[in-house]
């Protein structure tokens, strides 16, 4: 929701049961559409003006949806054999609409938790969250991050889920 409560992401579900995104405004429905016209899939994260949003698609590709500037389309493993087999979401997004998080995964090969995370910032772009980190300088505790799904509304602090391969447990991470 917008931080005015004028704006409220979500979905409407299709005759065939698909997630399609929208928005409400004014008690009005609007269709989140990508550059092409088509409709995107569940809308889960909103900026605070209610301009930006995130979500995936109906093909699982995640996406941010911009009312003035587009929609950007993320995947990635759009290089590996099956690409289509995973599933991409940007789950959050803070609250200027510059930083964003997500997480992909094969459903078939071990799960959500043996997936990746990243950011999105809109100066730089995607970079995987264990590089990111790795980036700052941090230490990563041995956690791999594989579930980022929060940031916070300065997007200075990301939360999720992550694997400690050297414990052998999943570890929630801030």
């Amino acid at each position: 929701m917008s931080s005015d409560g004028s704006r409220i992401v979500g979905w409407q579900d299709s005759d065939f049961g698909n997630r399609q995104g929208v928005y409400w405004e004014n008690g009005e429905q609007h269709f989140l559409k990508d550059n092409d016209g088509s409709i995107l899939g569940e809308a889960t994260g909103m900026s605070a003006d209610g301009k930006t949003v995130t979500g995936f698609t109906l093909d699982r590709v995640g996406y941010i949806w911009n009312e003035e500037e587009g929609t950007i389309l993320y995947n990635p493993n759009a290089d590996e054999e099956y690409p289509e087999d995973f599933f991409t979401s940007l789950p959050a997004i803070s609250d200027d609409g510059t930083v964003a998080v997500g997480f992909s995964f094969n459903p078939f090969e071990g799960g959500i938790l043996q997936g990746s995370s990243f950011i999105w910032t809109k100066e730089d772009g995607f970079t995987n969250l264990n590089d990111f980190v790795a980036g700052l300088g941090y230490d990563d505790l041995g956690i791999d991050f594989s579930l980022a799904n929060a940031v916070s509304p300065d997007g200075k602090y990301i939360g999720g889920i992550g694997l400690n391969w050297d414990l052998g447990d999943a570890r929630g991470f801030v």
